[in-house]
């Protein structure tokens, strides 16, 4: 946990650059955004990426006050179960090397540690927080330019329906899809901006957390007898399997949105469009064929695919270290 948040901060500086610039291009389209749909979109999600971040962050705290606290409750109902016991085992939730009496000192070390793991899940959040909301403006790009598309076929109806001339429809059309293309090319350039200044962190936190995963899976078996370590370490178990879910999710999310456009611009009425329309369409959906990723640093894409294989090798370390 101290070396992922360690790498967590030491990427934030470095990649400092680079998020500024990415969320300087994210306040340029909001700022650049008149279409009231369009705007609805992006407050859509940004609200949704918002709320199941903040649960995440409720459900980090809840787990960390339920692990550290576990053994001081275990030890007060003992003490209620029977008042006759003189002494208590004073017992750091985890353990650590100082060069004080911890038994003397032990409710001013165990408010420090705790106040420290607090510290270490909010630089946790805040990085999961810039991360996730980044890919849900994605995302929200990615129904814009949906959106976009679709509207062709209700212009390419308009005509068929005597409504609009076929000149003016198709001035209409080109300017539409010329819109769409330049928010898709931006929508590339973003991803590779989240792929350069999050893909080394990921790629730390996701071995370790596999050791860590493994590791908390053989405590669990080995502890199945003791109740109160059997708690503790599922708990940590938990917690890495929701950890894990929330890095692969925003990628898994990405590779959806990228599908779907390319579904999308298959779909519309292309065959109907002018040559120069069909030719700036085509741009677009070569672009598409490929689906969009993010990756850890090139090794690992970051989909549900791959949160099932890392979540089979982290129970795989449980054989190695049994």
């Amino acid at each position: 946990m101290i070396i992922c948040t360690k790498m967590k901060v030491i990427m934030f500086f470095i990649n400092e650059k680079q998020r500024k610039i990415f969320y300087e291009n994210v306040l340029i389209h909001w700022k650049d955004t008149n279409d009231e749909e369009e705007m609805m979109i992006l407050k859509q999600y940004a609200k949704l990426g918002l709320k199941t971040i903040i649960n995440y962050a409720i459900f980090l705290v809840s787990v960390n006050i339920l692990f550290q606290g576990v053994p001081v409750l275990s030890d007060v109902i003992n003490y209620l179960n029977d008042p006759n016991i003189t002494y208590l085992k004073k017992e750091l939730p985890i353990y650590i090397e100082v060069y004080i009496d911890q038994e003397k000192y032990f409710y001013q070390l165990y408010v420090v540690l705790f106040f420290m793991t607090c510290a270490a899940l909010l630089l946790a959040f805040s990085h999961e927080l810039t991360f996730f909301q980044s890919v849900q403006h994605i995302n929200a790009m990615f129904k814009i330019i949906e959106i976009r598309i679709i509207r062709l076929s209700k212009i390419v109806k308009r005509t068929e329906c005597g409504l609009d001339t076929f000149k003016e429809a198709d001035r209409k059309i080109f300017v539409c899809i010329s819109r769409a293309v330049d928010l898709h090319n931006a929508v590339l350039n973003n991803i590779k901006f989240i792929n350069s200044s999050f893909g080394a962190t990921y790629l730390v936190v996701l071995l370790f957390n596999c050791l860590i995963f493994g590791a908390s899976l053989f405590l669990i078996f080995n502890n199945s007898d003791q109740k109160i370590h059997l708690i503790r370490y599922g708990l940590v178990f938990l917690g890495l399997s929701v950890h894990f879910f929330i890095i692969f999710w925003p990628g898994q999310k990405i590779m959806d949105g990228s599908e779907s456009l390319f579904n999308v611009c298959c779909s519309c009425d292309w065959y109907k469009l002018s040559k120069r329309s069909k030719n700036l369409l085509r741009i677009m959906m070569l672009k598409s064929v490929m689906q969009c990723q993010i990756t850890a640093s090139g090794m690992f894409v970051l989909s549900f695919e791959t949160y099932v294989k890392l979540f089979k090798t982290g129970l795989s370390f449980v054989a190695v270290f049994s």
